[in-house]
């Protein structure tokens, strides 16, 4: 009986982006807001316009990065996407000395990021929304967002990964 062959492991190789971002870090209501850029708010259009990526409970924006690399195989780079963290999450820090948020936080958050002047997005394009999970999040209930911003979105993607 012969023992079988032993095959050496490689080393695991790490994810490499097929698109890079840049992290913008904003200062909006009382907070640090992490912001993850792909591509430049300049490139959204009425047809073509920003898409918003919005992580669910113990996430980060930085968590979509396969999303955006497979978006990039399906329709190029041309597209303007930003993935936040949330307060609390990640790279973003609610306010000093706050210890518990509530839904109206992130709402407001979600609206100051979407009008924050570093980011150059014109209040004439929709926001697409996309969410993995924030319906799970207890203090924010994701569906309800196309009530509160109508005027900023053409479409809302809840998507359960």
């Amino acid at each position: 009986m012969s023992t079988p062959a032993v095959m050496p492991l490689s080393p695991p190789t790490s994810y490499q982006p097929q698109r890079p971002s840049r992290s913008l870090h904003l200062a909006l209501r009382g907070g640090t807001h992490h912001v993850r850029l792909w591509g430049e708010p300049a490139q959204a259009t009425p047809e073509r316009p920003p898409l918003v990526l919005a992580h669910g409970w113990m996430d980060v924006g930085a968590s979509f990065q396969f999303l955006v690399d497979e978006l990039a195989q399906l329709e190029g780079t041309g597209r303007c996407i930003l993935a936040l963290d949330w307060r609390g999450f990640g790279l973003s820090a609610g306010p000093a000395g706050a210890d518990a948020y509530w839904f109206p936080d992130y709402l407001g958050d979600l609206e100051a990021i979407l009008r924050a002047p570093e980011l150059g997005l014109d209040a004439v394009h929709p926001i697409i929304g996309i969410n993995d999970q924030l319906n799970a999040h207890g203090h924010f209930n994701a569906p309800t967002l196309p009530k509160y911003l109508p005027q900023r979105q053409r479409a809302y993607h809840l998507v359960r990964p």
